[in-house]
């Protein structure tokens, strides 16, 4: 698959996923009254900005989103500067630590055009109340067993397919369809599949690890509301 195809796929699936979240307990079959509560979808609206450096890659995301029919727009900077107020079109690449005497320093790096503006994009509410949700779906059709706090200690594979998995206290899970969905860390369980493979070699192209990201949060200023997004 080309990388172009690659981020037209990747286009697909997310627009998909905004569809579905406009009715989530829909989707799921669960009451939207729950008393843990059901995740929501923020659709903010959500900005790429737009300099020398990310012009190709906007020129890509606009092809791809008009292939497919998926609004956005593109606002120069008296636009952007027009519809969110509070930004500041400066450029101050490239990023340097905070010990560098030029740090904040404004520069010239980058021409500074404006910003493609996707007024699909957003958040999830919740995304832990999300999975909740989907195990109180799985729960609801008398076929799911959740086991918790039991690590997978070993990938069982029976005539070079997987058959099921072992856990830490001993016990088997056998299933005709075994789904890696570990996240971050499902590049090591898929590792372990290929252990007792019989030599099956692992032809995954794509690769996942687990990583720690200093975020910060700060309350919106006073004459803006960053969960109102764009007017």
């Amino acid at each position: 698959m080309r990388v172009a195809d690659t981020a037209l796929t990747s286009t697909k699936f997310a627009d998909e996923g905004y569809h579905f979240w406009q009715d989530w307990a829909g989707q799921l079959g669960i009451s939207s009254d729950l008393d843990s509560g059901v995740a929501a979808y923020r659709a903010t609206g959500g900005g790429i900005m737009w300099t020398t450096a990310s012009t190709g890659f906007l020129d890509a995301c606009y092809a791809n989103h008009d292939q497919l029919g998926i609004p956005y727009e593109v606002w120069d900077t008296e636009t952007l500067l027009k519809n969110v107020p509070i930004f500041d079109p400066t450029s101050y690449y490239p990023p340097r630590r905070i010990e560098d005497p030029l740090f904040g320093s404004p520069s010239d790096e980058h021409e500074f055009h404006g910003a493609g503006f996707f007024p699909q994009a957003g958040y999830v509410s919740d995304p832990m109340l999300a999975a909740n949700n989907v195990m109180t779906a799985a729960k609801a059709t008398g076929k799911a067993e959740f086991r918790f706090n039991t690590a997978v200690t070993s990938i069982d594979v029976n005539d070079g397919r997987v058959s099921g998995v072992t856990l830490q206290d001993g016990d088997t899970v056998s299933a005709p369809i075994v789904l890696n969905a570990s996240g971050p860390h499902s590049a090591q369980l898929t590792a372990m599949a290929f252990e007792g493979s019989g030599g099956i070699v692992n032809d995954m192209n794509v690769t996942t690890r687990a990583m720690r990201t200093e975020v910060a949060y700060v309350n919106s200023m006073p004459e803006w509301d960053y969960q109102q997004g764009v007017p």
